[in-house]
Formats: structure tokens, sequence, C-alpha cells
């Protein structure tokens, strides 16, 4: 597959019949990450442009992880783990190669209010490998979802994990990211 920014590096249209210089010029006034990413072919995720520092909190772990605590406005404040949305994000780079790109799995849980990072690995590992960190963690946070990426290759992880959690009889809610 082939893709070409229909805006050059000049801001000029390349296509005018789609999209002339004067209406990408609007568009980036109008929403400068959108114009960027869909013209320009300049990704920036959404949410990331976002994202304030001030919604991470450090905490730390009590109860064997079953609750955390951490501090606000100078005061102590205590969430137990099973009131938090929790989400396992993974990231697959399926090969073992010293050259291959790593794979990553990152648990998070919110309170709607605080983003906690709960867990970050990565690493050069093969599917079943993956797999069975990502149901380590299932077992461990009981997330509310896991977001998996799910192009070519990577999708056999997802078929890995869905046989690896039926035969653990462990139920898991997997959106598949294209």
């Amino acid at each position: 597959k082939f893709a070409l920014p229909i805006i050059n590096e000049a801001g000029h249209s390349i296509f005018p019949e789609l999209i002339t210089s004067e209406g990408y010029a609007e568009a980036y006034k109008q929403d400068p990450l959108f114009a960027l990413s869909q013209y320009r072919l300049i990704p920036t995720g959404g949410l990331a442009s976002d994202f304030k520092r001030e919604w991470l909190r450090e905490f730390e772990w009590e109860g064997n992880k079953k609750q955390i605590r951490y501090k606000k406005d100078e005061r102590w404040h205590f969430l137990r783990l099973q009131d938090l949305t929790t989400i396992i994000s993974v990231d697959p780079a399926i090969s073992k190669k010293e050259t291959a790109a790593r794979s990553a799995v990152v648990v998070t849980a919110t309170d709607g209010q605080c983003v906690f990072l709960l867990e970050a690995w990565y690493g050069r590992v093969g599917a079943t490998d993956l797999a069975q960190r990502v149901i380590e963690y299932t077992k461990q946070y009981s997330p509310h979802r896991i977001i998996m990426e799910t192009v070519a290759y990577q999708a056999a992880l997802k078929e890995v994990l869905e046989l690896l959690a039926a035969q653990q009889h462990l139920p898991m809610a997997m959106f598949p990211v294209q």
C-alpha cells in the first residue's frame, strides 16, 4: 500500500480537485491536528495532544495490590483496584530478532479523574510468550477492556489469546484496533 500526502511540504495541494490549498489552510485553522494527520500524513494521537501531566498520579500499592494510595491536594486518597476502570493495551511486534521492534503491554487504571500506570512491559518475544504475559495481567487486574493492534500477522496473537483464555475459563473483553 502506498500513501502520498495530498498537501506537499510547501502547503500546496497536489490534488486540487480533491482539496485546494485554501481549503487545506481553512481546515488547518479549524483543527491543526486533523489537517496534519489527514492531509499531510503526519499523525498525532488525538488524546496525546490533550493529555495533561497532572492527570498522572504517583501511587503506592497497599494490601497485596488490592488498593492504591496517592496524594492529591496535600491529602492521601485510597482507591480499591476493583473500583477502577482497568485497561490493558497491547502493541504486538511478534519477533525475537535483535533488530525487530519490541512488543509492549501497558496496564492502566482510572477513577475518571486520574490515570494510574499499573504495569509497563516491553520485549522481543513470540506470540505465545506475549499472549502468556497478557493472560497473567488479565488474571491479576481483571481489566474492563483489552485493546490490541491486530494488523497483518499481529492478528495471530488475538487468536492465541482467545484460545488460552478459553482453556483457562478466563473472560476477556478484547477490542481489536487496526
